[in-house]
């Protein structure tokens, strides 16, 4: 029997409302969310059903003992100032944080500096491991995990959490260029066209979950450009490739020196 949206919608189960259906790739039927605490989630309805699922993560996170790292926190984004707000958007697109608070970040080799001085942002040391040509942190922290999870970095977000801007919206050029740093790229080359080479620019942000790409558009001052899907896979795109919207894009998000060097340095010239 087919599920019907109007039979579930609105209707609450523990903390979470439901506010509508979608079908997933394996005919799953996953209902979008609502917790008591203000995240907006993703979560099958068969398990929201039976009880086995009963909030977004956060009632689990209140009720578990968790084994924390024994190195102290110097930042742990209870207040958000630019550095802060920059590693959280960078954590919301490559982090993954687990049941037991273990917060993880996964770069490549290339990355390693970069990974160090989040490291050093974090705890004021460097605890980044090389394995094989990645580089990876790990730090278990209650405090950290309670506080990152207000912002939708909650266990298996990749699917089932929605990207939360800073209420304050001088942050966000910093928020969207750490999230652009870890799910996007920069690209530049040369093309040719009746015989004339020219220089086209190519920008985007890709996320499994199209919600996040188009918080990310509606918050860049240029006209909204809706995200479209990948042909052939369950994952969206938000490109720009107007070298004049490329130009703007790159002044309001480049307010800060906090950024992988290698990825931006290819349009840097258009801000002189």
């Amino acid at each position: 029997m087919k599920t019907k949206i109007k039979d579930y919608k609105n209707k609450s189960y523990n903390l979470l409302t439901i506010i509508t259906l979608v079908p997933d790739s394996k005919g799953e039927t996953i209902a979008k969310c609502k917790c008591k605490c203000g995240n907006i989630c993703y979560k099958k309805l068969s398990m929201i059903k039976i009880n086995h699922v009963k909030s977004c993560g956060c009632l689990a996170k209140s009720t578990r003992f968790t084994k924390n790292s024994k190195k102290k926190l110097l930042n742990d984004f209870s207040k958000l100032d630019a550095a802060s707000a920059y590693w959280l958007g960078f954590i919301f697109g490559d982090g993954n944080i687990s049941d037991s608070n273990k917060l993880q970040l996964c770069l490549g080799s290339e990355s390693k500096k970069h990974l160090i001085k989040f490291s050093k942002f974090l705890i004021g040391s460097n605890i980044v491991k090389d394995y094989d040509n990645r580089c990876t942190f790990q730090f278990t922290s209650d405090i950290l995990a309670n506080n990152i999870s207000k912002y939708g970095i909650i266990p298996r977000k990749t699917w089932y959490s929605t990207l939360k801007l800073p209420s304050d919206q001088l942050l966000w050029p910093d928020f969207i260029r750490g999230y652009w740093d870890a799910d996007g790229w920069v690209s530049i080359k040369k093309q040719t066209n009746k015989n004339k080479v020219y220089t086209g620019y190519n920008i985007g942000i890709c996320s499994y979950l199209p919600e996040n790409l188009e918080t990310v558009s509606k918050a860049l001052p240029v006209k909204y450009k809706k995200p479209t899907k990948i042909k052939n896979r369950d994952l969206y795109q938000l490109i720009y490739q107007n070298k004049s919207e490329i130009k703007v894009i790159a002044k309001y998000l480049l307010n800060n020196h906090l950024y992988i060097d290698y990825k931006w340095k290819k349009i840097l010239h258009l801000l002189d």
